[in-house]
């Protein structure tokens, strides 16, 4: 009786390893699947999987590394390229956006400058003007009283 209960315990766990087996060939599987790959990857990115980014990839190498198929390990190495790539290539069109914007506002500053000096310019030339204007005004106002009291004079 113990060798049986024994033999079928065994037995078991040789099933067991068994269907364990088949569970990890079809997750391989799975993961071999580009288009599985792409939408895990999409799904992990909108649930903020930065944190376990770096854990998810050495297992995903370690799972290519023991690929009998060295193509698939060579078309997943230039998918990792890939991705560094895009994400490197989206980092710098970030950095010469914001480099344009920074030239484009200091442009745009420096023509708001020069406009306001030229108004200021006016503004005072106007005053100037004006003053002299009020100042000539004054001094005729001025020979006008003066030349009246000498006729008033001579008559």
């Amino acid at each position: 009786a113990l060798g049986f209960a024994r033999l079928q315990s065994e037995n078991l766990m040789v099933e067991e390893k068994g269907r364990r087996m088949d569970v990890a060939k079809k997750v391989v599987g799975r993961m071999i699947r580009m288009d599985l790959v792409r939408a895990f990857d999409m799904f992990l990115g909108a649930v903020g999987w930065q944190a376990e980014h770096a854990r998810r990839l050495e297992v995903a190498m370690r799972v290519v590394g023991r690929m009998t198929h060295a193509e698939m390990s060579l078309c997943f190495d230039k998918w990792v390229e890939v991705v560094d790539d895009e994400k490197q290539d989206r980092e710098e069109k970030r950095h010469r956006l914001e480099v344009g914007m920074r030239v484009v506002l200091k442009m745009q500053h420096q023509d708001m400058s020069h406009s306001f000096n030229q108004w200021a310019a006016w503004v005072a030339k106007e005053a100037s003007d004006q003053e002299q204007a009020a100042k000539e005004a004054e001094y005729t106002s001025s020979l006008d009283a003066i030349r009246g009291q000498i006729s008033s004079h001579q008559s």
